[in-house]
This record gives structure tokens, sequence and C-alpha cells, in this order.
């Protein structure tokens, strides 16, 4: 899920997805229909197809391989998703587009979403499978997190996709409300992701602490790690390809975990 081509990609309508171009979905996998529909229950949702949502919550890497309709479904809930934050935050908020694409980086970043998803137990309903680890030359954990946080992204898209088509758009929208959107979002909280650092060392100034101190290293696969730290406690931290890059991060997830998680040294 990547909302930041949000702008650009409603170029494609929706309705040049129409689910007349659909064939007929047969499924033969672990998933059952009584699971989909239990998860679906919790959101007042009731499947006329529930072959359908199965499609859209198998990954390409799972074990049967390509699935009939699973990449249509996954990219009309990403269009669908993208659709939506975008009349949510440039138009109820008045952002513009530059605070926008810096609030949905730290705010509906993969990992924030996976985050928001693991209460829910939304991995349960989603079919995968990640790298096979090689005993010889093992992965770093960080390859298999982000791929994790990539591949349930894909699934939720590929659900937010089949209730769309199975139910409507008032479903799809009520689904992705109830799941990501249902915290308020505050303007004055949207404006501080302009300049996350800034923002960041003027709510500690009003509160009398000190600036947060950076340590930025390289790692052995070629990211770098920024660290925050504050009265010697950590913080925040983020990975990047150039430490400017890094740094930035680890402030803009500071604020997102503060508006987010509520965190009691940042709390307004």
């Amino acid at each position: 899920m990547n909302p930041i081509r949000s702008i650009r990609s409603l170029a494609t309508p929706l309705e040049r997805l129409s689910y007349r171009s659909f064939s007929s979905t047969k499924l033969n996998l672990d998933l059952s229909g009584a699971e989909v529909e239990s998860f679906l229950t919790k959101f007042n949702i009731k499947p006329n197809n529930v072959n359908s949502y199965i499609a859209g919550l198998t990954h390409k890497t799972y074990k049967h391989g390509s699935v009939d309709n699973a990449d249509r479904f996954q990219l009309i809930g990403e269009k669908f998703f993208n659709t939506i934050i975008t009349e949510q935050f440039l138009t109820k908020f008045n952002c513009s587009e530059k605070m926008l694409k810096q609030v949905l980086i730290s705010l509906f970043s993969k990992e924030q979403i996976f985050k928001t998803l693991e209460p829910l137990e939304f991995e349960k309903v989603c079919q995968f499978e990640l790298l096979k680890e090689n005993k010889d030359k093992p992965l770093p954990k960080f390859v298999l997190v982000k791929q994790k946080n990539a591949i349930i992204n894909t699934c939720y898209n590929g659900l937010l996709g089949a209730i769309y088509y199975d139910q409507g758009w008032a479903a799809a929208k009520q689904f992705l409300n109830d799941t990501l959107l249902n915290k308020e979002f505050n303007i004055e909280h949207l404006k501080a992701f302009d300049n996350p650092e800034k923002s960041v060392k003027e709510i500690l100034s009003a509160k009398g602490l000190p600036e947060p101190i950076v340590e930025v290293i390289p790692r052995e696969d070629g990211l770098y790690l920024a660290t925050l730290s504050i009265a010697s406690e950590k913080v925040s931290s983020a990975v990047g390809y150039k430490p400017l890059a890094a740094t930035y991060r680890a402030y803009a997830n500071l604020l997102s975990n503060k508006f987010q998680e509520d965190i009691k040294l940042l709390k307004l």
C-alpha cells in the first residue's frame, strides 16, 4: 500500500476495474469461508460470494501460487484506499499536497498499518508465505519484518477491494473507517509533520525538556539507523538509505507515536 501515490493514482477511475471483467473464481485453498465470514462479522459484513474475499486475502507468495482475480482485488483496494485517504485529508483537513505526503508516510506507512491491524487479528485470515531462511546465511530480521508488513498491507488492499466489489462503495468506506480511520486526526497535529524535527523540539522546549540526542550508525546491510534519545532514554528510531533520511523518519515516527499511542513524555 502506497498512499503517497493517492493523488496521481486517481487518474485511473475505479469504474475502469468494473466487476463485469471478473471471471468466475474457483478456489481450492486452506482458508475456509467460515473463517473469513467470522472475521467479517465483526464489521457487520455478510459476503455474497466468500470466494472473492478469499482471493483478495491470498498473497502471491502463497504455496498455491497465482489466484484468479487476487491481483485485481488488491489493485482495486489500493485505489479505493488512496481515493478515500485523499478525500479525507485534502478536503476535510485542507492539507497541502506536501503535508499530505509527509503525514501519510508516518500515519499510514506499512509498519503503522500492520500495527493497527494486529489487534484485529487480521493476519489470521491472510494466506501468504515469508522468505525461507537459509541456515548458512540467515536473513536479517528487518528484512522479514519489512516483507511481512508489505504482505499484510497487500492482503488488506485485497480484502478492501473484495468488499467494494461485493458490497459497494459505502460498505468498503465503512470498513476502512472501522479499521484504519477510527481515530481523530487533528489538523494541528497534521501541520506538525510539515517539519517533524522542528515540531518535536518545540514540544520539548515548551515542556522544559532537552532536545533529543541523535545517533546515526551505518548497518551491515547498507542502511543507516537513526536513534533519538531524551534524558538517556531511547524514544524513537528509524532506518534509511541516507543518514538524513533515517533522522527525518525517526522524528516523524516519534510524532506518529505521540499522536497514535499517546506517549506521556510528549503529551500535549
